[in-house]
């Protein structure tokens, strides 16, 4: 997915931790409904909380979205209380979640249309990639995502050169 000017994104975000803190990391699957493109990443975080790495797993796909030009944001997550923050219903419950928080709301705030945030229960929740990549991220050295990186750019390239 090269860009997704005036479309919509849904972002799948999922953080891992193995411990918390532990290592930790972010997984992020992108669709662009406009285009039909796909984009996933993971990125290892270092030792952080699982709540913190699913607030870094939330920046990275908000980051990402605006520089692909999205209009519209819809963030899912299985991760209640990020999405009832988010949603202004609760306030971050450590000063380093509120840090992050700030973080999160001041990219929001970026997107011409409103960011919707989605909670969904595990149970249901079709967030297997961004669950599998923030695990893969956690439990992987920095070598693994710049592996990834290249091949993510390798698909893409070849996307662009078929359609």
């Amino acid at each position: 997915m090269n860009t997704c000017p005036g479309g919509k994104i849904i972002a799948y975000c999922d953080g891992a931790s193995h411990g918390s803190p532990g290592p930790a990391g972010a997984g992020v699957h992108l669709e662009c409904p406009y285009n039909n493109g796909v984009l996933t990443m993971s990125w290892p975080l270092g030792l952080q909380s699982s709540a913190e790495a699913e607030y870094e797993a939330v920046i990275l796909a908000l980051r990402v979205a605006h520089a692909l030009g999205a209009y519209q944001l819809e963030i899912r997550t299985d991760h209640e209380s990020l999405a009832e923050q988010l949603q202004g219903i609760t306030g971050p419950r450590s000063e380093v979640l509120y840090r992050l928080w700030i973080v999160a709301t001041g990219l929001i705030k970026k997107f011409p249309a409103a960011v919707q945030i989605v909670w969904e229960p595990r149970a249901g929740i079709d967030n297997c990639h961004a669950n599998e990549l923030a695990g893969q991220a956690a439990g992987s050295n920095p070598e693994h995502v710049h592996a990834q990186l290249r091949e993510n750019r390798r698909m893409q390239t070849h996307a662009r050169s078929k359609g």
